[in-house]
Protein backbone atom coordinates (compact mmCIF):
# COMPACT_ATOMS: atom_id res chain seq x y z
CA UNK A 1 0.00 0.00 0.00
CA UNK A 2 1.62 3.45 -0.85
CA UNK A 3 2.60 5.27 1.64
CA UNK A 4 -0.33 8.08 1.89
CA UNK A 5 -2.57 5.27 2.46
CA UNK A 6 -5.89 4.54 2.45
CA UNK A 7 -7.70 6.86 -0.42
CA UNK A 8 -11.47 7.42 0.64
CA UNK A 9 -13.88 8.59 -1.85
CA UNK A 10 -16.45 10.09 0.98
CA UNK A 11 -19.30 11.88 -1.10
CA UNK A 12 -23.10 11.94 -0.69
CA UNK A 13 -25.08 9.31 -1.79
CA UNK A 14 -26.07 9.41 -5.60
CA UNK A 15 -22.59 11.48 -6.16
CA UNK A 16 -21.39 8.98 -8.54
CA UNK A 17 -18.79 7.53 -6.51
CA UNK A 18 -19.31 4.26 -7.79
CA UNK A 19 -19.51 5.10 -11.61
CA UNK A 20 -15.81 7.09 -11.42
CA UNK A 21 -14.19 4.68 -9.93
CA UNK A 22 -15.60 2.27 -12.83
CA UNK A 23 -14.22 4.33 -15.22
CA UNK A 24 -11.05 4.79 -13.23
CA UNK A 25 -10.74 1.55 -13.68
CA UNK A 26 -11.95 1.00 -17.48
CA UNK A 27 -9.18 2.70 -18.12
CA UNK A 28 -6.37 1.21 -16.98
CA UNK A 29 -6.76 -2.04 -18.50
CA UNK A 30 -3.65 -3.17 -17.67
CA UNK A 31 -3.90 -3.28 -13.86
CA UNK A 32 -5.20 -5.96 -11.00
CA UNK A 33 -8.42 -5.68 -9.35
CA UNK A 34 -9.88 -6.76 -6.53
CA UNK A 35 -13.48 -4.98 -5.66
CA UNK A 36 -14.81 -5.74 -2.50
CA UNK A 37 -19.02 -4.93 -1.96
CA UNK A 38 -21.50 -6.12 0.40
CA UNK A 39 -23.86 -7.86 -2.20
CA UNK A 40 -23.27 -10.46 -4.81
CA UNK A 41 -25.34 -8.66 -7.27
CA UNK A 42 -23.06 -5.31 -7.31
CA UNK A 43 -20.09 -7.81 -7.73
CA UNK A 44 -22.21 -8.52 -10.51
CA UNK A 45 -22.75 -5.03 -11.65
CA UNK A 46 -19.01 -4.61 -11.39
CA UNK A 47 -18.21 -7.16 -13.75
CA UNK A 48 -20.90 -6.25 -16.35
CA UNK A 49 -19.69 -2.80 -16.04
CA UNK A 50 -15.99 -3.14 -16.87
CA UNK A 51 -16.55 -6.25 -19.51
CA UNK A 52 -12.55 -5.60 -20.65
CA UNK A 53 -11.31 -6.43 -17.29
CA UNK A 54 -12.91 -10.01 -17.45
CA UNK A 55 -14.10 -9.77 -13.29
CA UNK A 56 -14.15 -13.60 -12.13
CA UNK A 57 -16.95 -13.68 -9.32
CA UNK A 58 -15.43 -16.72 -6.89
CA UNK A 59 -17.26 -19.81 -6.80
CA UNK A 60 -17.70 -22.95 -4.87
CA UNK A 61 -17.96 -25.74 -7.31
CA UNK A 62 -14.75 -27.55 -6.38
CA UNK A 63 -14.61 -26.86 -2.64
CA UNK A 64 -15.29 -23.40 -0.88
CA UNK A 65 -15.55 -19.50 -2.73
CA UNK A 66 -12.00 -18.82 -0.07
CA UNK A 67 -10.16 -21.46 -2.41
CA UNK A 68 -11.57 -20.49 -5.46
CA UNK A 69 -10.40 -16.61 -4.77
CA UNK A 70 -6.65 -18.11 -3.74
CA UNK A 71 -7.04 -19.69 -6.70
CA UNK A 72 -8.11 -16.43 -8.78
CA UNK A 73 -5.38 -14.29 -7.48
CA UNK A 74 -2.66 -17.15 -8.02
CA UNK A 75 -3.63 -16.45 -11.54
CA UNK A 76 -3.46 -12.85 -11.82
CA UNK A 77 -7.59 -12.12 -12.43
CA UNK A 78 -9.62 -9.68 -11.68
CA UNK A 79 -12.24 -10.18 -8.58
CA UNK A 80 -15.52 -9.71 -7.33
CA UNK A 81 -16.27 -10.61 -4.12
CA UNK A 82 -17.94 -9.51 -0.91
CA UNK A 83 -16.91 -8.02 2.37
CA UNK A 84 -17.44 -11.39 3.62
CA UNK A 85 -14.77 -13.47 1.86
CA UNK A 86 -12.47 -10.51 2.19
CA UNK A 87 -12.44 -10.45 5.98
CA UNK A 88 -11.37 -14.32 5.70
CA UNK A 89 -7.93 -13.80 3.73
CA UNK A 90 -5.78 -16.24 4.54
CA UNK A 91 -1.98 -16.20 4.74
CA UNK A 92 -2.00 -18.63 1.37
CA UNK A 93 -3.72 -15.25 -0.18
CA UNK A 94 -1.69 -12.73 1.05
CA UNK A 95 1.85 -14.70 0.25
CA UNK A 96 -0.56 -14.91 -3.69
CA UNK A 97 -0.64 -11.23 -3.18
CA UNK A 98 2.60 -10.11 -3.01
CA UNK A 99 4.51 -8.42 -5.68
CA UNK A 100 1.29 -8.58 -7.58
CA UNK A 101 0.59 -4.86 -7.36
CA UNK A 102 -3.08 -5.74 -6.72
CA UNK A 103 -5.88 -2.74 -6.45
CA UNK A 104 -7.82 -3.32 -3.26
CA UNK A 105 -11.60 -1.36 -4.07
CA UNK A 106 -14.29 -1.54 -1.04
CA UNK A 107 -17.16 -0.37 -1.46
CA UNK A 108 -18.78 1.06 1.35
CA UNK A 109 -17.43 0.80 4.62
CA UNK A 110 -17.90 -2.75 6.48
CA UNK A 111 -18.26 -4.00 10.11
CA UNK A 112 -15.05 -4.12 11.48
CA UNK A 113 -16.03 -6.21 14.47
CA UNK A 114 -17.64 -9.94 14.51
CA UNK A 115 -18.07 -12.81 16.90
CA UNK A 116 -15.02 -15.11 17.82
CA UNK A 117 -14.83 -18.33 16.39
CA UNK A 118 -14.54 -19.77 19.72
CA UNK A 119 -17.29 -22.13 21.62
CA UNK A 120 -18.80 -21.13 24.45
CA UNK A 121 -17.46 -24.40 25.94
CA UNK A 122 -13.49 -23.70 25.09
CA UNK A 123 -14.24 -20.18 26.40
CA UNK A 124 -15.12 -21.81 29.90
CA UNK A 125 -12.23 -23.80 29.74
CA UNK A 126 -9.99 -21.32 28.66
CA UNK A 127 -10.86 -19.38 31.78
CA UNK A 128 -11.21 -21.85 34.24
CA UNK A 129 -7.57 -23.13 33.00
CA UNK A 130 -6.61 -19.61 33.96
CA UNK A 131 -5.37 -19.16 30.15
CA UNK A 132 -7.77 -16.10 29.78
CA UNK A 133 -8.99 -13.38 31.57
CA UNK A 134 -11.79 -10.52 31.49
CA UNK A 135 -11.28 -6.79 32.77
CA UNK A 136 -14.51 -6.11 34.15
CA UNK A 137 -13.75 -2.40 33.93
CA UNK A 138 -12.44 -1.93 30.10
CA UNK A 139 -14.16 -5.46 28.55
CA UNK A 140 -10.91 -6.32 27.00
CA UNK A 141 -9.99 -9.87 27.01
CA UNK A 142 -6.16 -11.15 27.57
CA UNK A 143 -4.31 -14.20 27.76
CA UNK A 144 -2.60 -15.06 30.89
CA UNK A 145 -0.47 -18.22 30.58
CA UNK A 146 3.26 -18.51 29.78
CA UNK A 147 5.11 -20.63 27.32
CA UNK A 148 2.20 -21.23 24.82
CA UNK A 149 3.46 -22.53 21.64
CA UNK A 150 2.39 -21.88 18.16
CA UNK A 151 1.36 -24.93 17.06
CA UNK A 152 -1.21 -25.08 19.93
CA UNK A 153 -5.18 -25.12 19.03
CA UNK A 154 -5.74 -21.12 20.40
CA UNK A 155 -2.24 -19.71 19.99
CA UNK A 156 -3.66 -17.27 17.10
CA UNK A 157 -6.33 -16.23 20.17
CA UNK A 158 -3.51 -15.65 21.49
CA UNK A 159 -1.71 -13.46 19.30
CA UNK A 160 -4.92 -11.51 18.85
CA UNK A 161 -5.38 -11.19 22.26
CA UNK A 162 -2.15 -9.64 22.79
CA UNK A 163 -2.33 -6.64 20.18
CA UNK A 164 -5.47 -5.77 22.59
CA UNK A 165 -8.07 -6.83 19.98
CA UNK A 166 -10.23 -8.89 21.51
CA UNK A 167 -13.05 -7.75 23.83
CA UNK A 168 -16.40 -8.66 25.64
CA UNK A 169 -19.41 -7.39 25.16
CA UNK A 170 -22.36 -6.52 26.89
CA UNK A 171 -23.99 -10.46 26.26
CA UNK A 172 -20.43 -11.74 27.12
CA UNK A 173 -19.62 -12.92 23.98
CA UNK A 174 -16.02 -12.64 22.91
CA UNK A 175 -15.45 -9.58 19.96
CA UNK A 176 -12.63 -8.83 17.73
CA UNK A 177 -11.76 -6.79 14.64
CA UNK A 178 -12.96 -8.59 11.50
CA UNK A 179 -9.83 -7.22 9.17
CA UNK A 180 -6.26 -8.32 9.62
CA UNK A 181 -4.24 -4.79 9.12
CA UNK A 182 -1.65 -6.55 7.63
CA UNK A 183 -4.06 -7.37 4.58
CA UNK A 184 -3.97 -3.80 3.12
CA UNK A 185 0.17 -3.75 3.19
CA UNK A 186 -0.32 -6.70 0.22
CA UNK A 187 -2.22 -3.83 -2.05
CA UNK A 188 -0.81 -2.07 -4.22
CA UNK A 189 -3.47 0.47 -4.00
CA UNK A 190 -6.26 1.29 -1.63
CA UNK A 191 -9.47 3.02 -2.36
CA UNK A 192 -12.70 3.13 0.25
CA UNK A 193 -16.15 4.34 -1.26
CA UNK A 194 -18.30 5.42 1.30
CA UNK A 195 -19.79 8.49 2.79
CA UNK A 196 -19.52 9.92 6.17
CA UNK A 197 -16.38 7.94 6.68
CA UNK A 198 -15.70 10.44 9.71
CA UNK A 199 -18.39 8.68 11.81
CA UNK A 200 -18.25 5.10 10.99
CA UNK A 201 -16.12 2.57 12.73
CA UNK A 202 -14.04 1.90 9.95
CA UNK A 203 -12.20 5.18 10.66
CA UNK A 204 -11.50 4.19 14.06
CA UNK A 205 -10.27 0.89 12.88
CA UNK A 206 -7.70 2.59 10.43
CA UNK A 207 -6.60 5.05 13.12
CA UNK A 208 -6.44 2.57 16.30
CA UNK A 209 -3.78 -0.21 14.23
CA UNK A 210 -2.11 2.56 12.15
CA UNK A 211 -3.50 2.41 8.57
CA UNK A 212 -3.26 6.08 7.44
CA UNK A 213 -6.10 7.41 5.08
CA UNK A 214 -6.44 10.34 2.70
CA UNK A 215 -9.71 12.11 0.80
CA UNK A 216 -10.62 11.66 -2.79
CA UNK A 217 -13.46 14.05 -4.55
CA UNK A 218 -15.93 12.64 -7.48
CA UNK A 219 -16.86 15.07 -9.78
CA UNK A 220 -19.27 15.54 -13.18
CA UNK A 221 -18.24 16.55 -16.42
CA UNK A 222 -20.11 18.63 -18.94
CA UNK A 223 -20.70 15.38 -20.84
CA UNK A 224 -21.92 13.99 -17.80
CA UNK A 225 -19.38 11.07 -16.72
CA UNK A 226 -18.35 11.10 -13.46
CA UNK A 227 -14.30 10.95 -12.52
CA UNK A 228 -12.28 10.77 -9.23
CA UNK A 229 -10.86 14.32 -7.96
CA UNK A 230 -8.72 16.29 -5.68
CA UNK A 231 -10.97 16.98 -2.81
CA UNK A 232 -10.74 20.75 -3.38
CA UNK A 233 -12.36 20.34 -7.01
CA UNK A 234 -15.22 18.67 -5.97
CA UNK A 235 -18.27 19.72 -5.88
CA UNK A 236 -20.18 20.99 -2.75
CA UNK A 237 -22.78 18.39 -1.46
CA UNK A 238 -26.07 19.59 -2.22
CA UNK A 239 -29.72 17.85 -1.98
CA UNK A 240 -32.92 18.60 -2.38
CA UNK A 241 -34.62 16.33 -0.72
CA UNK A 242 -36.65 18.45 2.08
CA UNK A 243 -39.92 18.61 0.24
CA UNK A 244 -39.50 14.90 -0.54
CA UNK A 245 -39.63 13.39 3.12
CA UNK A 246 -42.35 13.68 4.47
CA UNK A 247 -42.05 12.81 8.28
CA UNK A 248 -45.12 11.76 10.36
CA UNK A 249 -45.43 13.85 13.02
CA UNK A 250 -47.69 12.84 14.93
CA UNK A 251 -47.51 13.41 18.70
CA UNK A 252 -49.42 10.75 19.77
CA UNK A 253 -48.04 8.41 17.37
CA UNK A 254 -44.72 9.24 18.19
CA UNK A 255 -45.05 9.77 21.92
CA UNK A 256 -43.10 6.20 22.81
CA UNK A 257 -40.20 8.23 21.31
CA UNK A 258 -39.87 11.00 23.49
CA UNK A 259 -37.30 10.13 25.87
CA UNK A 260 -33.53 9.88 24.80
CA UNK A 261 -32.97 6.07 24.43
CA UNK A 262 -36.38 5.02 23.46
CA UNK A 263 -36.31 2.59 20.62
CA UNK A 264 -32.91 1.53 21.39
CA UNK A 265 -32.12 -2.10 21.78
CA UNK A 266 -31.44 -1.74 25.54
CA UNK A 267 -35.19 0.02 25.70
CA UNK A 268 -36.62 -3.33 23.98
CA UNK A 269 -34.98 -5.31 25.96
CA UNK A 270 -35.24 -4.08 29.45
CA UNK A 271 -39.18 -4.40 29.85
CA UNK A 272 -38.46 -5.38 33.55
CA UNK A 273 -38.58 -2.10 34.55
CA UNK A 274 -41.90 -0.76 32.54
CA UNK A 275 -45.69 -1.19 32.87
CA UNK A 276 -45.64 -1.29 29.55
CA UNK A 277 -44.27 -3.98 27.16
CA UNK A 278 -42.21 -1.80 24.56
CA UNK A 279 -42.45 -4.50 21.73
CA UNK A 280 -46.13 -4.49 22.25
CA UNK A 281 -46.55 -0.77 22.19
CA UNK A 282 -44.57 -0.62 19.18
CA UNK A 283 -46.32 -3.62 17.07
CA UNK A 284 -49.90 -1.72 18.00
CA UNK A 285 -49.06 2.12 16.95
CA UNK A 286 -47.65 -0.02 13.44
CA UNK A 287 -50.81 -1.52 13.05
CA UNK A 288 -52.41 1.74 13.43
CA UNK A 289 -50.71 3.33 11.02
CA UNK A 290 -51.47 0.90 8.40
CA UNK A 291 -55.05 0.81 9.23
CA UNK A 292 -55.41 4.92 9.53
CA UNK A 293 -52.60 7.09 7.05
CA UNK A 294 -51.33 3.70 4.94
CA UNK A 295 -54.60 2.67 4.64
CA UNK A 296 -54.71 0.93 1.10
CA UNK A 297 -50.72 1.52 0.60
CA UNK A 298 -50.23 -2.04 -0.90
CA UNK A 299 -47.24 -4.16 1.30
CA UNK A 300 -44.94 -4.23 -1.61
CA UNK A 301 -44.57 -0.48 -1.47
CA UNK A 302 -43.46 -0.77 2.50
CA UNK A 303 -40.10 -1.14 3.97
CA UNK A 304 -39.72 -1.73 7.46
CA UNK A 305 -36.73 -2.14 10.39
CA UNK A 306 -35.91 -2.88 13.72
CA UNK A 307 -33.00 -4.83 15.37
CA UNK A 308 -32.89 -8.22 14.75
CA UNK A 309 -33.10 -11.23 16.39
CA UNK A 310 -36.11 -12.06 19.14
CA UNK A 311 -36.47 -7.68 19.12
CA UNK A 312 -37.86 -8.48 15.37
CA UNK A 313 -39.88 -11.63 16.10
CA UNK A 314 -41.45 -9.92 19.13
CA UNK A 315 -42.47 -6.77 17.27
CA UNK A 316 -43.76 -8.00 13.68
CA UNK A 317 -45.89 -11.14 15.64
CA UNK A 318 -48.01 -12.26 18.56
CA UNK A 319 -49.35 -15.24 20.01
CA UNK A 320 -53.39 -14.83 19.91
CA UNK A 321 -55.02 -18.03 21.20
CA UNK A 322 -52.27 -20.13 20.81
CA UNK A 323 -51.29 -18.72 17.43
CA UNK A 324 -48.94 -16.80 16.15
CA UNK A 325 -49.59 -14.08 13.90
CA UNK A 326 -48.27 -11.60 11.96
CA UNK A 327 -49.64 -8.05 12.47
CA UNK A 328 -47.97 -5.86 10.01
CA UNK A 329 -46.75 -6.56 6.37
CA UNK A 330 -44.04 -4.67 4.21
CA UNK A 331 -40.21 -5.55 3.84
CA UNK A 332 -38.15 -5.91 6.56
CA UNK A 333 -34.26 -4.51 5.42
CA UNK A 334 -31.49 -4.52 8.27
CA UNK A 335 -31.36 -1.91 10.09
CA UNK A 336 -27.80 -0.90 9.42
CA UNK A 337 -28.08 -1.96 5.81
CA UNK A 338 -25.96 -0.16 3.03
CA UNK A 339 -25.44 -0.36 -1.05
CA UNK A 340 -27.99 -2.43 -1.52
CA UNK A 341 -30.70 -0.91 -4.27
CA UNK A 342 -33.35 -3.62 -4.55
CA UNK A 343 -36.02 -0.96 -2.91
CA UNK A 344 -35.70 1.88 -4.86
CA UNK A 345 -39.58 1.35 -5.46
CA UNK A 346 -40.33 1.56 -1.81
CA UNK A 347 -42.38 4.71 -0.67
CA UNK A 348 -43.46 4.44 3.02
CA UNK A 349 -40.97 3.65 5.31
CA UNK A 350 -41.16 2.53 9.06
CA UNK A 351 -37.90 2.97 11.25
CA UNK A 352 -38.38 1.74 14.61
CA UNK A 353 -34.72 1.96 16.16
CA UNK A 354 -32.56 4.14 18.09
CA UNK A 355 -29.21 4.01 17.24
CA UNK A 356 -26.56 3.51 19.42
CA UNK A 357 -22.53 2.53 19.18
CA UNK A 358 -22.39 -1.22 19.54
CA UNK A 359 -20.93 -2.08 23.22
CA UNK A 360 -18.41 -4.42 21.91
CA UNK A 361 -17.07 -1.28 19.37
CA UNK A 362 -17.06 1.41 22.16
CA UNK A 363 -15.53 -0.47 24.49
CA UNK A 364 -12.79 -0.75 22.11
CA UNK A 365 -12.47 2.25 21.56
CA UNK A 366 -12.31 3.27 24.85
CA UNK A 367 -9.46 0.86 25.60
CA UNK A 368 -7.87 2.92 23.04
CA UNK A 369 -8.40 6.25 24.13
CA UNK A 370 -11.45 7.12 22.49
CA UNK A 371 -13.77 9.00 23.88
CA UNK A 372 -17.48 7.99 22.64
CA UNK A 373 -18.66 11.70 22.87
CA UNK A 374 -22.32 12.18 22.42
CA UNK A 375 -20.75 13.97 18.89
CA UNK A 376 -19.57 10.53 17.75
CA UNK A 377 -22.78 8.38 18.91
CA UNK A 378 -24.77 11.15 17.09
CA UNK A 379 -22.95 11.27 13.89
CA UNK A 380 -22.55 7.28 13.89
CA UNK A 381 -26.58 7.50 14.06
CA UNK A 382 -27.21 9.48 11.54
CA UNK A 383 -24.73 7.63 8.66
CA UNK A 384 -26.11 4.59 9.65
CA UNK A 385 -30.19 6.25 9.39
CA UNK A 386 -29.20 7.68 6.18
CA UNK A 387 -28.09 4.59 4.95
CA UNK A 388 -31.04 3.18 5.49
CA UNK A 389 -33.22 5.84 4.31
CA UNK A 390 -31.43 5.99 0.99
CA UNK A 391 -32.33 2.46 0.14
CA UNK A 392 -35.71 3.48 -0.58
CA UNK A 393 -37.65 5.73 -3.52
CA UNK A 394 -35.80 8.83 -2.07
CA UNK A 395 -32.86 7.47 -3.99
CA UNK A 396 -34.66 8.15 -7.69
CA UNK A 397 -35.96 11.03 -6.42
CA UNK A 398 -39.17 10.29 -5.60
CA UNK A 399 -41.11 11.43 -2.29
CA UNK A 400 -41.30 9.17 0.63
CA UNK A 401 -43.37 9.00 3.78
CA UNK A 402 -41.55 7.98 6.65
CA UNK A 403 -42.80 6.90 10.12
CA UNK A 404 -39.61 7.48 12.63
CA UNK A 405 -41.25 7.28 16.18
CA UNK A 406 -37.58 8.21 18.12
CA UNK A 407 -37.65 11.90 18.72
CA UNK A 408 -33.55 11.89 18.94
CA UNK A 409 -33.76 9.90 15.33
CA UNK A 410 -35.61 12.49 14.08
CA UNK A 411 -34.01 15.43 15.15
CA UNK A 412 -30.60 13.92 13.66
CA UNK A 413 -32.39 13.41 10.40
CA UNK A 414 -33.83 17.38 10.29
CA UNK A 415 -30.20 18.36 11.33
CA UNK A 416 -28.70 16.30 8.29
CA UNK A 417 -31.22 17.41 5.83
CA UNK A 418 -30.80 21.09 6.71
CA UNK A 419 -26.79 20.34 6.21
CA UNK A 420 -26.87 19.25 2.69
CA UNK A 421 -29.96 21.39 1.66
CA UNK A 422 -27.63 24.57 2.22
Amino acid sequence: MKKNGVGVVDAVMGSGKTSAIINWMNARPDRKFIFATQYIDECCRIRDACPKLCFRLPQSDDGTKSTDVLRLISGGDNIALSHSLLSRFTDDMLDALRGQNYVLIMDEVFDVMHTVDVTEADKQLLMDSGSIQGDELTGSMSWTRDNYYKDSKFYDLKQRMDLGGVVESEDRKMMEWMYRPDMFEEFDEVYLLTYMFDWSPMRFYFEIVGIPYFFIGVRKDEQGQYSLCRVDEMPPASLDIRSKIHLIDSPRRNEMGNSYYALSKHWYKDESKMRDDHTARVRGEMRKLQQAEWDGVPASDIMWSVFSGDIRSAVVSEVVNGKRRHRFSGSFVEFSCRAKNEFGHKHHLAYLVNVFLPSALSIMLSNHGISTTRELKDGYATSVMVQWIWRSAIRNGEEIWLYMPSRRMRELLNKWIDQVSS
